[in-house]
């Protein structure tokens, strides 16, 4: 998947006990950590935090790819560029294509 708002996997390796995923790398911790540290944030920048994860849900259910487990703790929060911060949604440990019908 390349959407900006869904980790980016760049690559897998699996030996005889694991298997290995390479993804982007994400600096600025989960999204619950950011919460706490921050006491308080208008509803300006609550509607802009979920937009995102909105928009990388929707991405996700064109492909019929459901999550399964979305949580604070599953939301990275990649703040390299300091004009503007990004959500990242992580984890697709329970993830699973929906067949059609």
């Amino acid at each position: 998947m390349s959407h900006p708002n869904i980790v980016k996997l760049h690559d897998l390796f699996q030996d005889s006990a694991y298997l290995y995923e390479v993804t982007e790398y994400i600096k600025g911790g989960d999204l619950l950590k950011r919460l706490i540290s921050n006491s308080s944030f208008s509803e300006s920048d609550a509607a802009f935090l979920i937009n995102q994860v909105l928009q990388g849900i929707s991405c996700l259910h064109k492909d019929r790819i459901v999550h399964r487990d979305l949580k604070l703790e599953n939301i990275l929060v990649d703040d390299s560029d300091p004009n503007k911060l990004t959500l990242k949604i992580v984890d697709f440990g329970f993830a699973r294509k929906i067949p059609e019908g």
